[in-house]
């Protein structure tokens, strides 16, 4: 049954876009749920039945969470009565914070993460100088992927 408490977990991540209990390490984070019965914040705009979805997946009794059929079954009813307006602000790509920080903050930190990681891989390879280099012709070069630090 940990797996459907993760998928609630999944399913919460897709609705704020946040790690859980991103204040805490993780095995801080691990204390807190098993010990405590502690789970993330769900932003107060979340569609009631995907609201009752995570709760259920959450549940401290692993007996009474729902079973995967049961929750295939619960995702088509909520897809199936789901406004345009609860579509539209579950499609919303920033997410909804419940740590205090704003989607849009986060988006562009990660993006900016993303794009000097991507930097960083082409200086460290030569395969970027490899693509500006002109072709010769009648030379062709194989390359190994075991060369490259990536």
């Amino acid at each position: 049954m940990a797996d459907v408490y993760s998928f609630g977990v999944v399913v919460w991540q897709l609705v704020t876009h946040e790690e859980p209990f991103k204040e805490l390490s993780q095995i801080e984070a691990a204390g807190t749920v098993a010990i405590d019965g502690a789970r993330p914040p769900i932003p107060k705009k979340t569609p009631q039945l995907v609201e009752h979805l995570i709760r259920s997946c959450w549940n401290e009794n692993p007996k009474v969470r729902l079973s995967f059929s049961e929750i295939c079954i619960k995702l088509q009813e909520i897809n199936d009565v789901l406004t345009d307006d609860e579509n539209k602000w579950l499609g919303d790509n920033y997410g909804h914070s419940v740590y205090g920080i704003s989607c849009t903050e986060q988006h562009s930190k990660r993006k900016s993460l993303v794009k000097k990681g991507i930097k960083k891989l082409l200086r460290s390879t030569s395969l970027s100088k490899m693509s500006h280099s002109p072709y010769k012709a009648g030379k062709s070069k194989s390359i190994s992927i075991s060369e490259h630090r990536l």
